[in-house]
């Protein structure tokens, strides 16, 4: 996936773009801004918009989900916080 030419194989940062699986970050972003960011990018820090970057093949529904799904099962449990299986799906589609 092209995460991984800027984040890194782990997606802990790489030669164009930081960590995506920072635990604070991820304790931050909600599932949507999440998606938000796999989708339309950071232009402010460099992240293209994955929408249509790819002439004729941008990231398709599936796997902006995967993406995302990806993202929300790298969060540490956060003290305090309960989050069900079913909340945590039903966020990422």
């Amino acid at each position: 996936m092209a995460c991984a030419s800027c984040h890194g194989p782990e997606g802990r940062g790489g030669p164009k773009g930081g960590s995506i699986v920072d635990p604070s970050y991820l304790a931050l972003v909600s599932d949507q801004g999440l998606r938000t960011t796999v989708m339309a990018g950071r232009p402010d820090l460099g992240m293209p918009d994955w929408r249509g970057y790819v002439t004729g093949q941008p990231l398709s529904p599936q796997q902006i989900s995967d993406v995302t799904a990806w993202l929300v099962a790298q969060r540490r449990p956060v003290p305090g916080r309960r989050v069900s299986e079913t909340d945590s799906r039903r966020s990422v589609r």
